[in-house]
């Protein structure tokens, strides 16, 4: 069985989220499959939804762009294998349709810049991917944020038995009591 948002330790949802989804399994037993990472992905737009958190968002929308960006390319890789096994004006109409230009009549270079067109789409889907799994905080940070909160606020925090929907109460009891503090109320 795996963990759901109700009831997901904290420890193992920050391990999670830095990619250890085999903290999903309840009894620490299972087969990490993409239903576990799917998942996972549910209670972490959950926790971003609850904290007003716009990431998991904008995480979709960078995997959009990733997609369109693959299926560019492999469009883009079949129609130059079919222009060099034969000019075609309806393979050609779909290259200037994408903003590419081919010219029949110098055939190898013009297949050799699209080919070249082929590599700069491919590092811009690497590029795409990299920032995707940037991550903005380690373990360490989220654990010295705990602390901060106990010391701050006086909350007792076990990172085992401390569930994520009572993790967020004290987050946002503890940002309320920051912003007063900050606005000298």
């Amino acid at each position: 069985m795996i963990y759901e948002f109700e009831n997901i330790p904290i420890r193992n949802f920050f391990a999670c989220t830095n990619g250890k989804f085999e903290n999903m399994f309840i009894d620490k037993v299972g087969k990490i499959t993409q239903d576990v990472i799917e998942a996972f992905e549910v209670i972490k737009t959950k926790f971003d939804e609850s904290l007003n958190d716009n990431r998991a968002k904008e995480m979709r929308m960078q995997y959009v762009r990733i997609l369109k960006e693959k299926k560019k390319a492999l469009l883009l890789d079949s129609l130059i294998f079919g222009l060099a096994i034969k000019d075609d004006d309806e393979l050609i109409d779909i290259l200037k349709s994408m903003g590419f230009r081919y010219d029949p009549n110098n055939k190898l270079a013009s297949l050799k810049q699209l080919q070249g067109e082929v590599a700069n789409i491919t590092n811009k889907i690497k590029e795409l991917t990299k920032e995707l799994t940037k991550t903005d905080k380690s373990e360490a940070n989220e654990y010295t944020f705990i602390s901060a909160m106990e010391k701050f606020k006086g909350f007792q925090i076990n990172l085992d038995t401390t569930v994520l929907p009572l993790f967020i109460a004290y987050f946002k009891e503890f940002k309320r009591e920051l912003d007063t503090k900050k606005n000298g109320r």
